[in-house]
């Protein structure tokens, strides 16, 4: 369960003893001294502690030298007799000197003196059974990442700095949504961790612009910038930065070869030997121990890791894009783009290197890709095989109405089989498994329309104007060839269908034939329309961006299908619109090319009804809207009064 972290911010509600552990970096400091000034301002006498002062069991050791640090007026003999409800806060508790045993009695001294007790510690004290075992008794949290309602309040903060008083919401909105997107790119799905410092790090290198000597792509720098930030912290000197840079491209090559993410520490051992044969480390060989102090390297137990995703694929792609064998890596990590190591590895390929032959390969390899399936052209084709396959569905329903108890019980198979394929399901583990050749195509059609995009996105600029139509139509016909395997896979909807048909009929005995089958196709109907929704959002979204708007344009009148009309629309909504300002004309455009087909007319109105959801649009616009797209204003009303804020929670 989740708990908003703000009840520590009342001194009734503060709990009288609770443990909250967290990633490294993840704000356990800040939110200690939060909950001082908390305690301080509620009445109560907070004492804060760093784990490295405490070194003896005795609570009165600390409190002199503490107390005459953190209050200007008050000593330790008035602070033991005050009546006010005295807190021990005690931050990084893992780096105490105290062995086990005088951990427990620390405990149970602060326990007699305090009233209420609150420890911040890294996640390593789950996994010492010797010093967990005192807190059975504590109320245990954990700190959740960084989340995207707070994500969106930093970036705001940062936007408004210095012009608190005269930024209007709409450009504070824009500005906002440019740099979420950017982020989005960078943090990818936790590839790097959804902490504070991280977020703040990557706004100052967006806002600091990229230098020109500089050979990697502006999100590629970004990366780059975050892990010499590690290695400035543990004063590398600037010409060994390469040695470590080197140290780490060989080391995750290395372990991507091994199909591991941690060495133990013979196998660490092996590998340092290996290096020292290939280079020259100099006198003083304490790469390990530095890379451990930077915290790009981590030490758990006997086995050693790289710390975080991105260091790890940044490094094993930096290996990768520098050699020889760079393409014949290319085209083998394009066949196992559904397994999340080798998709991302890809996509920083594309970071550290220029070669046009890299990108012309990963076009041609990710055009493999339900190469037998034609786009989904949402016309009146696809409907007229929606229609079709709806009408059958009073013939499905009346057919099973005379078998529901045998129909019961091969659902109940179905899910036993499902259930027992889940625990072992591990796509990477099944990577050979015929039977799972379905889930690997639709995620690497996923996973293409991803990498295409980021390559677009970054090297939009330099990529000639022939390779970045042809990227952005390859990118968008994955997506539009995924959506026809969808539409037109009979037997797989008829399977769900019949999951559907006898859940209505066991619920609802009473039903008639025609109450059923008027229910079942509303339910059919909302599940294509909503893949075909997502669909067309997923592709403008990884295709889209400010710079290729009209680019993206060209290529759709070139196609000429509404499917390509639907997502040019998103993308003139998303990139183009500025504030309080819609893309009218391509707007009306495109609703004149697509309005006399129901399905693309239905789903160009909710494209800009989740637009309106998102983003502010005038009262001018939102008229012409009701005139010129059919959606009435109390509609659009709706949609924009809907919106309610998410409550942030922490993890009980």
């Amino acid at each position: 369960m989740t708990r908003n972290s703000e009840f520590y911010s009342s001194l009734a509600r503060f709990p009288t003893k609770s443990l909250v552990v967290g990633e490294e970096q993840c704000g356990k400091t800040s939110f200690a001294k939060m909950a001082f000034y908390s305690v301080l301002e509620d009445g109560g006498l907070p004492l804060l502690l760093k784990g490295r002062e405490i070194n003896k069991s005795d609570i009165n050791h600390y409190l002199e030298r503490s107390i005459k640090y953190q209050y200007a007026n008050l000593d330790s003999s008035s602070f033991k007799k005050s009546k006010r409800i005295k807190v021990l806060i005690i931050d990084d508790l893992v780096d105490t000197k105290l062995n086990p045993a005088y951990l427990g009695k620390f405990i149970e001294n602060a326990q007699e003196f305090f009233d209420k007790i609150l420890f911040l510690s890294d996640e390593s004290i789950r996994f010492d059974e010797q010093k967990i075992k005192y807190f059975n008794d504590f109320e245990q949290f954990e700190l959740l990442q960084f989340g995207y309602e707070r994500r969106d309040e930093l970036i705001k903060k940062w936007h408004a700095l210095g012009r608190e008083e005269e930024i209007t919401e709409e450009e504070l909105s824009t500005l906002t949504k440019t740099t979420t997107t950017h982020l989005d790119m960078i943090v990818r799905k936790n590839i790097v961790p959804r902490k504070p410092i991280f977020i703040l790090m990557i706004l100052q290198v967006l806002d600091s612009g990229k230098p020109s000597d500089y050979s990697l792509t502006s999100h590629g720098y970004c990366y780059q910038r975050l892990i010499e930030e590690n290695l400035n912290k543990v004063k590398i000197k600037p010409e060994e930065i390469e040695k470590y840079i080197n140290y780490l491209s060989q080391l995750a090559f290395y372990m991507y070869e091994k199909a591991t993410y941690h060495l133990n520490k013979i196998q660490m051992e092996q590998f340092h030997t290996f290096y020292k044969s290939k280079f020259n480390l100099g006198a003083n060989d304490h790469v390990i121990e530095k890379l451990l102090d930077s915290k790009i390297l981590k030490l758990s137990g006997d086995n050693y890791s790289i710390r975080y995703k991105y260091i790890y694929y940044f490094y094993a792609a930096k290996y990768m894009s520098n050699h020889k064998d760079c393409l014949k890596f290319v085209e083998y990590l394009c066949t196992k783009t559904h397994i999340e190591k080798d998709a991302n590895i890809l996509i920083f390929i594309t970071h550290h290197t220029k070669n046009d032959d890299v990108i012309a390969l990963i076009a041609k390899m990710t055009s493999n890709i339900y190469s037998n399936r034609k786009e989904a052209l949402l016309d009146k084709t696809d409907t007229k095989f929606l229609q079709e396959f709806m009408s059958q569905i009073p013939q499905l329903v009346m057919k099973q109405q005379h078998d529901v108890k045998q129909a019961q019980k091969e659902s109940l198979k179905k899910k036993d089989i499902s259930a027992n394929q889940s625990e072992r399901f591990d796509i990477e583990s099944l990577d050979d498994d015929p039977e799972f050749d379905c889930i690997k195509d639709i995620t690497r059609s996923v996973r293409a329309v991803e990498i295409l995009g980021q390559i677009i996105k970054n090297r939009h600029a330099s990529i000639e104007l022939g390779q970045l139509k042809e990227l952005s139509t390859e990118a968008t016909k994955v997506g539009l060839r995924f959506l026809n395997f969808y539409l037109t896979s009979t037997e797989q909807v008829k399977t769900e269908l019949m999951d559907i048909i006898h859940a209505h009929l066991e619920d609802n005995l009473n039903l008639t034939v025609e109450e059923i089958s008027k229910q079942v196709r509303r339910t059919f109907m909302q599940l294509v329309y909503q893949i075909t929704f997502n669909v067309i959002r997923k592709v403008s979204f990884s295709v889209g961006h400010k710079e290729l708007v009209n680019i993206f344009s060209e290529i759709a009148l070139d196609i000429e299908t509404p499917a390509f009309y639907l997502i040019e629309a998103s993308m003139q909504l998303e990139f183009a619109s500025t504030q309080n300002n819609i893309p009218k004309k391509k707007l009306e455009a495109i609703w004149k090319k697509v309005s006399s087909n129901f399905l693309a007319k239905r789903l160009l109105q909710d494209i800009v009804l989740q637009y309106q959801y998102f983003n502010y649009v005038s009262y001018q616009d939102k008229a012409w809207i009701a005139t010129k797209l059919e959606i009435p204003l109390d509609t659009q009303d709706v949609v924009q009064n809907y919106k309610k804020p998410k409550t942030l929670a922490k993890k009980n």
